[in-house]
């Protein structure tokens, strides 16, 4: 009985025998007495003939001494007639039936019944035929063999309609669970990690509804092992590449193939930096996934603190021919953050710009600030080539490939951008993009802006 089917089925035919077993009652209970007030009006039409028989006795003998064995002598000659009683003129029974004994008066649930029986227009007694199940629960021979045959039908069909509903119960039932026990058949081949099976979605709207969550939860998990396996496969691609450098090197040192100075030793230290800052940034992703990040807040003008970023970012800028403008509000601008992760949200950006950035290119930095709504937007346009848009969704992906200029041998691990979106939302923010090819792209983020140093809880704008 653990089994939902099985409750279900009980249920619904418990609540089906309830309402067939009340209606049968009913109906069987209104039949008797439809059928015993149809016996006695049918009875009652015969007491014309019978108070005549009655007066004519009367008339004959002066007195109703002997009527009792006149209506015996009836009764054998008419076995299935229904019983007579006999009162006089003040109601006491002269010849009774049943529990009705002779010199009772009749009860007064029988009078409305009486017929009085006249002699020369002198009432000298009542006749009552006793209504079928007064004196008996029995009617007569023919009537209750008709009443009996349809009491056994009416069971019958109780019995057959129970039998249906019992079957069409755990039908119903085992229909209505069909969806969840290919729910938990899915979820079971979802646990051995088969993330292509999906649910069918039909039946009651609310099967459905179930249904298509599954499969979306399907769907995403798929999505995000396909996305782990790809991570992993790409970490792996990352860090075998530096590795393999710095382990071929310095054998070829150990064979005396490349001399151990100072030159080689810088190559194989490069290496090293490139392999700790993508382990580095590996690591942020990691506790930003957890919601572990620690960020270190603090009230920072964020205005000045860009001024000092640019400053510092305006010699590389410049080593390649690219300009640099910088647009901010004339008033500061105080924002909560940390001030060490701000900094690697502006360089990560930056950095991104200036290899996208072609010589005699520009890159301007604008902060924007909206009092009313209580952020900040800051934006970085560059004037590079721009990005298509069918790759501006996974921009923001960890080792996206779509951009070629995305790659360790152009000095990025693949990582900077995922780090800037990660960072942004931990500091309570959003983050985008927006690119026209050809044209150059502007990458933003939004922060909270905090006047007078208190740090505001709205949502971020888009």
């Amino acid at each position: 009985m653990n089994h939902l089917w099985a409750r279900l089925s009980l249920a619904f035919a418990l609540v089906i025998a309830l309402g067939i077993l009340a209606v049968a009652l009913l109906i069987n209970r209104a039949t008797d007495t439809a059928f015993r007030v149809y016996v006695r009006d049918t009875l009652r039409a015969a007491l014309p003939r019978v108070t005549e028989e009655l007066a004519e006795y009367y008339r004959t003998h002066g007195t109703w001494a002997g009527i009792g064995q006149f209506i015996n002598q009836r009764r054998r000659q008419h076995p299935s007639a229904p019983r007579l009683v006999l009162t006089d003129a003040n109601g006491r029974i002269i010849v009774g039936a049943g529990r009705l004994r002779p010199g009772q008066r009749l009860p007064p649930a029988l009078r409305p019944l009486r017929v009085p029986i006249r002699v020369d227009e002198e009432v000298v007694g009542y006749a009552v035929f006793l209504p079928p199940g007064t004196v008996g629960p029995r009617l007569p021979a023919l009537e209750q063999a008709f009443l009996t045959t349809v009491r056994n039908m009416l069971w019958t069909a109780v019995l057959v309609v129970l039998l249906g509903a019992v079957l069409l119960s755990v039908a119903t039932a085992r229909y209505v669970t069909a969806p969840l026990r290919q729910v938990a058949t899915a979820a079971r081949r979802l646990a051995r990690r088969e993330f292509h099976h999906r649910v069918p979605e039909k039946g009651p709207a609310e099967v459905v509804a179930v249904a298509r969550a599954f499969n979306e939860m399907a769907t995403a998990l798929e999505r995000s092992e396909n996305a782990q396996r790809q991570l992993l496969a790409d970490i792996a691609h990352e860090l075998r590449t530096p590795l393999t450098v710095i382990q071929a090197n310095l054998q070829a040192m150990l064979d005396g193939v490349y001399p151990i100075n100072g030159r080689e030793v810088a190559r194989l230290y490069d290496e090293v930096r490139l392999l700790h800052r993508l382990v580095e940034d590996l690591r942020d992703l990691a506790l930003a996934d957890m919601g572990r990040l620690p960020l270190h807040r603090q009230t920072v003008d964020l205005r000045a603190f860009i001024h000092h970023i640019v400053d510092t970012f305006h010699l590389a800028a410049a080593a390649q021919d690219i300009r640099v403008h910088l647009h901010t509000p004339p008033h500061p601008v105080h924002i909560t953050g940390d001030p060490d992760r701000l900094g690697q949200i502006m360089h990560n950006v930056l950095n991104n710009a200036l290899r996208h950035t072609p010589p005699g290119g520009e890159i301007t930095v604008r902060v924007r600030e909206d009092r009313s709504s209580g952020w900040v937007r800051v934006e970085i346009t560059d004037t590079g080539p721009g990005i298509p848009p069918e790759h501006l969704p996974h921009v923001f992906d960890r080792f996206w490939r779509g951009d070629p200029a995305r790659t360790r041998e152009a000095g990025g691990t693949g990582l900077g951008l995922a780090i800037v979106r990660s960072l942004v939302e931990a500091h309570g923010g959003q983050v985008g993009v927006t690119s026209t090819p050809g044209r150059g792209s502007t990458f933003w983020f939004t922060l909270p802006c905090c006047p007078n140093g208190h740090h505001d809880e709205q949502r971020a704008p888009h």
